[in-house]
């Protein structure tokens, strides 16, 4: 955050919540989490947010699937142009709150992220038809608080945008 945004965070505060305590404000920004509220500490929007899995992140799972079993499991960099087709938005990296993919993270790096991915069990599981996922997914600080609506198939998620067994067997010939 820089300096400049921090000056106005403090000039927002109001004489109210300058009067709160810490665990006041807590309780007023939880009540308010479904609509959203910025804290008058740090200015950070604090909200639950209904995600899906997207059409597009669909797609990508099935071609992380796809290319990981092509490579006998190994991590796939998102930057494999068959991936790259998908990964408008980064809507793919959300499938983690699912626990369908994980990122493979960097030793000792100065970055965490490694671009590499690679689906987990219950997201092959998903991509082969035998599970079914939540049809969405609620986040709040960027940490998964539930999961709503009916159990939802890869082709519902993919909807009527990709053809499945397109998407599965692209690239094998």
């Amino acid at each position: 955050m820089r300096l400049e945004d921090l000056l106005n965070i403090k000039q927002e505060v109001t004489a109210e919540s300058a009067s709160q305590t810490v665990e006041e404000i807590r309780q007023e920004i939880w009540r308010k989490r479904r609509i959203g509220a910025h804290c008058p500490c740090c200015g950070q929007k604090c909200r639950v947010y209904r995600r899906k899995i997207t059409t597009q992140a669909a797609a990508w799972l099935v071609v992380l699937v796809r290319l990981w079993r092509k490579t006998g499991g190994q991590w796939i960099p998102v930057k494999n142009p068959e991936l790259s087709r998908f990964t408008r938005g980064g809507d793919y990296a959300k499938l983690q709150h699912w626990g369908l993919i994980e990122q493979q993270v960097k030793g000792r790096s100065q970055t965490r992220q490694s671009g590499m991915w690679r689906p987990t069990s219950r997201g092959v599981a998903f991509v082969d038809g035998q599970e079914r996922v939540p049809q969405y997914c609620h986040i709040y600080l960027n940490k998964v608080m539930e999961f709503t609506g009916v159990d939802i198939t890869i082709n519902q998620a993919l909807g009527r945008k990709f053809d499945y067994n397109e998407l599965l067997l692209d690239g094998v010939n």
